[in-house]
């Protein structure tokens, strides 16, 4: 085969193969969320059983580049939906996925996940989550 196509064929494959070997893992966020806790739930006086833990709404806004560093679900299991933007997240060091918006996550004990937005425009979501409640935790 010719050299100069051979070398050709090679630049091209590269140039396809690149962005897929970029995507192996997601970057590091360049900032953090803002949070705003919309409401929250004390679970046990709805259930004596979940006593110390509370449901919480959770609007989160990820600018461009923003996102949340390598995080467990384990005791804290999540709902979100996408209001608005794309998310990328790589779950369990898997793939990279995109959630648009409309798209729900469910983040359970089995996740640990890192999340992104690497769009250009903010990054919309409502988190219900069940967490630990801080004014329960054993004083020292």
């Amino acid at each position: 085969m010719n050299r100069t196509l051979t070398l050709g064929l090679f630049a091209a494959a590269a140039m396809i193969a690149a962005p897929a070997l970029a995507q192996t893992a997601l970057p590091a966020p360049k900032s953090a969320p803002v949070i705003t806790i919309l409401g929250s739930v004390d679970m046990g006086k709805e259930f004596p059983g979940m006593a110390g833990n509370l449901m919480v709404l959770r609007r989160v806004t990820i600018a461009p580049g923003g996102g949340m560093a390598l995080h467990s679900h384990k005791g804290k299991p999540e709902v979100v939906n996408v209001v608005s933007g794309v998310l990328s997240e790589q779950r369990n060091g898997g793939p990279i996925v995109q959630d648009p918006a409309g798209s729900t996550v469910v983040n359970d004990s089995s996740i640990s996940h890192i999340i992104i937005n690497m769009g250009t425009v903010p990054v919309v979501l409502m988190a219900a989550s069940i967490i630990p409640d801080p004014a329960a935790a054993p004083k020292p």
